[in-house]
């Protein structure tokens, strides 16, 4: 004979349960409650290097250059004048049409000189002559061989011969031989007790002329040359 065991509602639904697990399965698990987090997230930034850790910075750019001003337009030069005398080259070549009075580069050679119309102004020292007009402009320049050389007498101007260079590419060793060869004796002065004179003009306007020791016909061959003289044609 069976014996019955009473059972407490509770503890038949316990025992129900247990028979109908055991019939399905295990019970699914209860599904994971859901958590919120409160921290608040902060915007992320690069970590602040120490000063001992070695950081790249960018070359700043450099500054755009200032434009330069423009440069003023050159004014032209003017023209040499006796007021703002430009002594360059021979002195026959810059000494014309100045004034022996007032020009600053004539001046040395006149201060000691009384000023007369008619006046040479001779530098024999240095071998030239200046003819000035009345109103003391050069209207002629004149360079000397070296006159105690070639037997003039003392009582004369007794130049010393000019070193500079000479017009027309004449030089002092050339006799009026030479210079017939080379430039031609066409114009011819002089002669009977002066100076055999041979004269030339250029293409650019002057008057050349060149004077011998010779002052007859018989003695001019071979005769050296006694001055070079230079004048507006």
């Amino acid at each position: 004979m069976r014996k019955l065991v009473a059972i407490s509602t509770s503890a038949a639904a316990v025992l129900t349960v247990g028979l109908l697990a055991a019939c399905d399965g295990p019970p699914a698990p209860p599904p994971p409650t859901p958590t919120f987090s409160t921290h608040t997230a902060e915007p992320t930034h690069s970590p602040t290097p120490s000063p001992d850790e070695s950081t790249t910075v960018p070359p700043e750019p450099e500054p755009e250059p200032t434009p330069e001003p423009p440069l003023p337009t050159p004014e032209p030069t003017p023209e040499p004048t006796t007021e703002t005398p430009v002594a360059a080259g021979e002195i026959w070549q810059w000494a014309l049409g100045r004034n022996v009075w007032s020009d600053p580069d004539l001046q040395p050679y006149t201060q000691t000189l009384g000023r007369t119309w008619d006046t040479d102004v001779n530098v024999q020292s240095l071998g030239f002559q200046l003819t000035p007009d009345a109103a003391g402009a050069v209207v002629a320049v004149t360079v000397y061989n070296d006159e105690n050389a070639l037997g003039y007498p003392g009582t004369e101007t007794n130049f010393a011969a000019y070193r500079g260079t000479l017009p027309l590419g004449l030089t002092w060793a050339h006799t009026a031989t030479d210079v017939e060869q080379l430039l031609g004796s066409d114009q011819r002065t002089g002669g009977w007790g002066t100076d055999i004179t041979y004269s030339y003009t250029t293409t650019d306007g002057f008057r050349v002329e060149v004077g011998f020791v010779a002052r007859h016909d018989t003695d001019l061959p071979g005769s050296p040359i006694h001055f070079v003289r230079v004048s507006p044609a």
